[in-house]
């Protein structure tokens, strides 16, 4: 089971995430990996989720700002 974090920032692109949150969350799960969800709460904190996070995957549902902070 790959043990994963799901970054979302629920501001991003008109708040589209939201209405695809939960197709995104049972995609993952189905491919059986295990998921650990943070919601952003202020700048630049995708980046501190990212840095300080010991899965083996990262992925970021967001703009290119969140993106940004996860590379970065």
């Amino acid at each position: 089971m790959l043990k994963t974090l799901l970054i979302i920032n629920p501001s991003a692109g008109k708040q589209k995430i939201q209405q695809q949150l939960f197709g995104v969350i049972q995609t993952l799960n189905n491919a059986n990996f295990e998921i650990q969800i943070e919601i952003t709460k202020y700048h630049n904190h995708a980046s501190e989720l990212a840095q300080f996070s010991e899965k083996d995957l990262i992925v970021c549902a967001g703009g290119d700002g969140t993106l940004n902070q996860v590379i970065s």
